[in-house]
């Protein structure tokens, strides 16, 4: 989302001030509890969290007494800081984020008995583009990914019922889990987040947060506390309650725990050591993972971390294309860093990070060009069937040579910006609402198409033949009816797109009416067909740029198929061009084609305008993969989805991130060496 276009909302914000903040508020909380249980229960599997403890640090706003809260006691905790700003501290896998997921859950929970409690949003800090984009502007552009409205997002921010779950300062500027370096991102941030940005959370690395407010300055005010490690006594007694276990089986570790300077105390002493100890060495089956095995094994924890990764990756369904996919974007995410470099490198003027990646940007992995380039190649291959059918439709025409010129000059025109688009560098895809058909807005834009159908309809008929009049309003109510209905956003108001497409509609008509002439109801279908269509995507440009609102037509949330939901789009697009061109042909004021001649080039037409033009997501998503075929999987949303069950990856707002960093850089660089040097991908 570009600044320049959710900076909009600003305009917005007065026409949205007649609006009940809770009514917002309540349907944020709603919107995002379920995803939260959801993702809470990935990470925490069983019935009893870990009992990790948040204790204050040293000099913390303690004017409350506040000492330090468990893990179930997260919420009560922040409700009781006056300033409202919260800093959690940890080792790499002490808990961070859990603590963060279970915050959110217990402040919507706590929203039931009071409407006053800010709703939480988790943000992954790393997607934050801090020297270009305010923190306003990024949480809009990040909720409005979620389909949330960005002027909802904007009246919650000014009344203070929003409350940002910052996961990941430390990751802004660390690519890797081995180079801990901090770079101007984060410092910036923190000083934009001191100056501007009141209530909120923040997770830190303990060591790098020390490093970063070392000469920046700590939040002010609030409270910040730092993960207690695990005591010896909390992991025998999470140990002894793992089921159907022997009594006497974890007997090695307990004695390990007990003596001084243990290594094993120190190496289980976070949570996700401990969680990577019990999985693979808690099955009695297996004696080569034994708990005593475990006391030599410790001393290679990163061959614990493969050993794990590659039990989850055991449990997937076609593991071997999970695995090859999840090392090509490990080694993508860790290549951005360059030792050298004191920043992340860009593409189009927007900084890579080396922790999250969302599915629809993540072509730049087959290069920064390649995908590009493939995606044009695409985009006149698709177009290729268009020209031969104009080529063969204007030989069989009684057309001038200069008519038939320009025409198959406009049509190669056409071609060519189509290709031009593949190069975008930042496409957001779309998707079509069916469920709109069932819901009051849906009925009022289907409503406001019709009233401005019929007056273009009777506009026609008095320029021509009443038939006409009636083809131009059933084609006008197909496209942008259909259109305005299924694909433009709730943000654009009907009041600023109706007589925008009113004043366009009846310019086009005339126009339409002037170039046929008197036709039949056929051509005016293909009329009202044409000037829906270019009513649809001139009209709701316009009411953006005037009414204030933001982004005009749906964006797909990502995590909902968003290929398929692309797909359909440019399918359906690609069918309303089809039926123009085919009752063009058909018509006896058209062509006069036959039928089987007149279905072959509107067929030609749909796969040029559905595919080659409007589906260019999933043509650069198409791309991406031909460039890297034996690396990526082709369906890579349910490839990431199968990751995402098996524990491997954790969803961050639209984005996905590896569970662990460590899971992360194994699948980067070290599963080779586990593997024994084989290519990635094969099972060990």
């Amino acid at each position: 989302m570009d600044g320049c276009v959710v900076n909009a909302a600003l305009r917005q914000r007065r026409s949205t001030a007649r609006e009940d903040p809770a009514q917002a508020a309540d349907a944020l909380t709603q919107q995002l509890k379920q995803g939260y249980e959801a993702e809470f229960t990935m990470l925490v599997p069983g019935p009893t969290p870990m009992n990790v403890t948040l204790e204050a640090e040293p000099g913390t706003d303690d004017s409350n007494g506040l000492r330090g809260a468990t893990f179930s006691e997260l919420g009560s905790l922040y409700l009781k800081i006056d300033a409202k700003r919260m800093v959690i501290l940890g080792a790499g896998g002490s808990g961070k984020s859990v603590m963060l997921l279970k915050l959110a859950l217990d402040l919507l929970k706590a929203r039931e008995n009071d409407p006053l409690v800010p709703v939480p949003v988790r943000l992954s800090l790393p997607n934050w583009d801090v020297l270009r984009q305010q923190f306003d502007d990024w949480v809009i552009a990040e909720l409005d990914a979620l389909k949330f409205s960005p002027a909802r997002t904007r009246l919650l921010l000014d009344e203070g019922l929003l409350l940002p779950l910052l996961d990941g300062l430390d990751e802004m500027d660390l690519p890797t889990g081995t180079t801990e370096r901090v770079g101007p991102r984060s410092k910036a941030a923190l000083v934009e987040l001191r100056r501007n940005v009141r209530p909120l959370v923040l997770t830190c690395r303990s060591a790098m947060y020390e490093e970063i407010t070392a000469d920046k300055g700590q939040l002010q005010a609030g409270f910040t506390g730092r993960i207690a490690d695990l005591t010896a006594g909390e992991i025998a007694s999470r140990l002894a309650g793992k089921r159907d276990m022997p009594a006497d089986w974890w007997n090695p570790v307990l004695f390990q725990l007990s003596r001084p300077g243990s290594a094993v105390l120190t190496e289980l002493a976070t949570p996700w050591r401990l969680s990577i100890v019990m999985e693979l060495y808690g099955d009695p089956k297996s004696p080569e993972r034994s708990p005593q095995a475990l006391i030599d094994d410790i001393r290679e924890p990163e061959r614990l971390v493969g050993r794990y990764a590659e039990k989850l990756l055991a449990n997937t369904q076609r593991s071997r294309r999970v695995g090859r996919t999840l090392h090509t974007i490990g080694r993508y995410l860790t290549a951005q860093q360059d030792a050298n470099q004191e920043t992340l490198p860009e593409i189009a003027g927007r900084s890579l990070s080396g922790t999250d990646f969302v599915i629809h940007q993540l072509w730049p992995i087959s290069g920064h060009r390649r995908p590009r380039i493939v995606s044009v190649l695409l985009s006149v291959a698709f177009w290729l069937p268009s020209l031969f059918a104009t080529v063969w439709v204007l030989a069989n025409s009684d057309f001038g040579t200069a008519l038939r010129v320009t025409t198959f000059l406009l049509v190669l025109a056409l071609a060519a910006v189509s290709a031009y688009s593949g190069s975008v560098a930042w496409t957001h895809p779309r998707r079509i609402e069916l469920s709109r058909f069932r819901t009051r807005r849906g009925w009022n834009r289907l409503g406001a198409a019709a009233g401005t159908a019929v007056g273009l309809g009777l506009e026609a008929s008095f320029l021509g033949r009443p038939w006409f009049g009636l083809g131009v309003a059933i084609g006008f109510m197909v496209s942008y009816g259909m259109g305005s209905c299924l694909a433009v956003r709730d943000t654009l108001a009907l009041r600023g797109l109706i007589p925008i497409s009113t004043g366009i509609g009846v310019v086009l008509t005339l126009a339409a009416w002037a170039l046929v002439g008197e036709r039949g109801i056929q051509i005016g279908i293909v009329a009202g067909l044409a000037v829906g269509g270019f009513t649809l995507v001139t009209s709701v440009p316009i009411a953006l740029r005037e009414t204030g609102a933001l982004p005009g037509y749906v964006a797909n949330p990502v995590f909902r198929e968003f290929v398929r939901d692309d797909s359909v789009v440019g399918l359906f697009s690609g069918l309303l061009s089809a039926a123009a061109v085919y009752l063009l042909l058909t018509s006896r004021y058209g062509f006069n084609l036959g039928w089987a001649d007149s279905a072959w080039a509107a067929l030609a037409v749909l796969v040029s305008i559905g595919f080659g033009t409007v589906a260019e997501t999933s043509r650069r998503h198409l791309a991406m993969w031909l460039c890297r075929p034996r690396r990526l999987a082709l369906l890579l949303e349910p490839t990431l989805k199968r990751a995402y069950d098996a524990g491997l990856l954790r969803r961050s707002g639209i984005a996905y991130q590896f569970r662990h960093i460590e899971l992360r850089d194994y699948f980067a660089g070290g599963r080779a060496e586990l593997n024994g040097g084989r290519p990635p991908g094969r099972a060990s």
